[in-house]
This record gives C-alpha cells, sequence and structure tokens, in this order.
C-alpha cells in the first residue's frame, strides 16, 4: 500500500479545565490546562528517538498546543486543518450535565436509541466522518510510506479509526472513551489498515487506561516498522 502512510499515530489533546469537569466543548475554543500540558511533554518524551516525518492537527487550540508541544521536541511545524476538529455540539457546548439534560433531554434520549442526529444543531456523526475521510484522503497522498502524527478529539480519532479498519458507524460506542494525549497507531504494512495499539496511555501515571490497551507501541524503525524497545 505504497499510497498510504507506513504509520499513522493518532493522538487525543491533552487536558483542559472542561475535560476535567465533564463540560462538552465541540468547537468552542478551550485552552489546555496545566496538566493537559504536563501530559504533552510527556508524550513528547516517549516519542524521542521516532522517526516521525509529519505532524497534522486539528486547529482547535488545546490540539494545536499539543501538536506544537510535540513538535518542538522533533523540530516539525504542525499544519492544522480544521478537517481534524471534534464534532460540532453546537448549542451543548459549555453546558453542565445538569443544564445539558434541561434543554437537550429529548436530543439525549434519541441518541440512547441509536439515532445520529445533530448534537445542539450541530454536527452529526456521519457528518464528522465525512470531513474527516476526506481530510485522511488528502493526508495520505502528500505523505505516502511516511509515519505521520495527528492531534485531533477523541470522538474524530473514533470515526477515522472505524473507517481504516472497516467498523460500522453504528458500533462507535464499542470503542473506549479516548484518554487525553493517548496515542493509538494504525499500520498499513501488510496490505491494509491494521489497529496496532488502542487508547496506550503509558507515558502517563499507569492504571486509568491500561485495561483498554493492545500490544505496547514500540519506537518505529528507520524502515517504518517497530523495532524499538522503549516502553518510556
Amino acid at each position: 500500500m505504497s499510497e498510504y502512510p507506513a504509520q499513522l499515530l493518532l493522538v487525543r489533546h491533552g487536558e483542559t479545565d472542561w475535560n476535567r469537569d465533564k463540560i462538552p466543548q465541540g468547537h468552542i475554543e478551550v485552552p489546555l490546562n496545566s496538566s493537559g500540558r504536563q501530559q504533552a511533554r510527556a508524550l513528547a518524551r516517549r516519542l524521542q528517538g521516532w522517526k516521525i516525518d509529519a505532524i497534522h492537527s486539528s486547529d482547535l487550540f488545546r490540539a494545536a498546543e499539543t501538536a506544537a508541544i510535540l513538535g518542538a521536541t522533533m523540530e516539525l511545524t504542525p499544519q492544522p486543518s480544521a478537517a481534524w476538529r471534534e464534532i460540532d455540539l453546537g448549542g451543548w457546548g459549555g453546558l453542565t450535565n445538569d443544564k445539558l439534560q434541561a434543554r437537550y433531554g429529548d436530543e439525549l434520549a434519541a441518541l440512547a436509541r441509536g439515532e445520529d442526529l445533530p448534537r445542539g444543531g450541530g454536527e452529526t456523526m456521519a457528518a464528522v466522518q465525512v470531513r474527516v475521510v476526506e481530510g485522511f484522503e488528502r493526508l495520505r497522498r502528500s505523505h505516502p510510506g511516511q509515519t505521520v502524527l495527528i492531534t485531533s478529539h477523541g470522538g474524530t480519532i473514533k470515526v477515522l479509526i472505524c473507517h481504516l479498519i472497516g467498523l460500522e458507524l453504528r458500533y462507535l460506542g464499542r470503542l473506549p472513551a479516548m484518554g487525553n494525549t493517548s496515542l493509538s497507531m494504525i499500520e498499513f504494512g501488510a496490505g491494509r489498515p491494521r489497529l496496532a495499539s488502542l487508547n496506550d496511555t503509558n507515558h502517563l501515571d499507569r492504571g486509568s487506561f491500561d485495561r483498554y490497551l493492545l500490544p505496547r507501541l514500540t519506537a518505529p524503525g528507520r524502515d517504518g516498522h517497530g523495532k524499538g524497545t522503549s516502553r518510556a
């Protein structure tokens, strides 16, 4: 599959205050908090020695700042794009759970029944997948055979994973919630996309997400295949 990257590293942005307080963000600009910056620096240390050819990022600040922290250690300039944004949550953004239930209870009930409707007048998950797949198609043509890192958002990452491994969007909820600065990897070298690791936060304190890990990521060698042994 020479027309594809060798590896795709998918990183959720670092923590924000709204993540901590469980407030939906959508397209609202919320910066990383101090913990989020520490998480990004921890991931940057983990990735030292990896051969990463390019960094792409959501243009929302929390993802762009995460990418900037990673890029500074790799001497790479992140390339921002709206393609990698989180789902647009419309009127949901910034609401506490109580207010969300009070104002959008009917929408939440419909979603619980499996309907894919615009959240708060924003996007459906199907619409998110369309823009994410379009973004991936542009990216893959620009980076054949390379290792590319994307900093994005939990839902966006899960939607792209579903597309690449052939999982129907209605099964999106079977994937775990992505931890802040979690690292997932898709490999393309075996003739088709393969999910090599999912939601790996081994660079942070152990425990919270380890139950979701597939085999641990190791640093890829110069040929693009994992030959390293680092688990930092």
